[in-house]
């Protein structure tokens, strides 16, 4: 991807951000939908998020680019489809200039569409996934990313395991978007693999499998059956039961 078709929806963005405030400057009120998860699992998450985002506004007067905001919360409680819902019925029944918001990768990639056909800011400020910025970057002209994305930490890791003289190594990622994204190469995203594969000359290749959990939460299990042994060279065509 040339450094053009990157840079050109980040301007044209910027641009729409500016026009949305400076189109409402006259109404002195900025409306802003918020997508976070106030139930379910990711609960604190969400909690989290908008104690954030309100200590912000606390902090100048409940303003932003000198306009009053309204603040209107949604709970998607992390589900894709869920959070598509929410962001139609923001736009289109508070009429929010702007949504924000969403924790998974995947909801990343279900929000964006919605902000180009919307024709509504959207800025991801926590889903990672790495084509809203990147192969599928042209897609979304009115996303605006202001944090990381899944990929970016893996090449150097990579590169940093070749450096320390590692001949293999184990990497573990969930099983939706951004556990695929951090540890899938993929052509400007090159991931753990990549760099690793890229740097070490008797690379012989890699193996995935998919560990079940049974219902542990404290993922002791993963990192227990790799010092074993157990899954160095588990089957990837079926789950791993640890």
């Amino acid at each position: 991807m040339s450094l053009s078709r990157l840079i050109k929806p980040l301007l044209l963005s910027g641009a729409l951000l500016f026009g949305a405030f400076a189109s409402r400057a006259q109404a002195e009120e900025l409306r802003v939908g918020f997508i976070a998860p106030m139930t379910g699992l990711f609960a604190q998450v969400g909690k989290d998020m908008v104690d954030g985002f309100q200590m912000y506004l606390d902090e100048h007067g409940n303003k932003l680019g000198g306009m009053d905001v309204k603040f209107i919360l949604e709970d998607d409680q992390a589900k894709p489809d869920l959070g598509v819902t929410k962001a139609k019925k923001l736009v289109l029944n508070d009429q929010v200039q702007m949504f924000i918001g969403g924790v998974l990768a995947s909801t990343g990639y279900a929000l964006a569409p919605v902000s180009t056909e919307m024709k509504t800011v959207y800025i991801p400020s926590i889903p990672a996934a790495d084509d809203l910025t990147q192969r599928q970057a042209d897609k979304f002209p009115y996303l605006i990313r202001t944090g990381w994305s899944s990929s970016q930490p893996s090449q150097p890791m990579g590169r940093w395991a070749c450096d320390q003289g590692y001949k293999k190594i184990v990497a573990v990622g969930a099983d939706y978007a951004f556990g695929y994204e951090q540890d899938r190469p993929k052509d400007l995203a090159a991931a753990r693999h990549q760099g690793f594969r890229a740097l070490h000359p008797h690379h012989q290749g890699r193996r995935r499998c998919r560990v079940r959990l049974d219902g542990r939460t404290d993922g002791v299990a993963i990192p227990q059956a790799i010092a074993s042994g157990r899954i160095q060279e588990a089957d990837h065509r079926r789950r791993h039961e640890l």
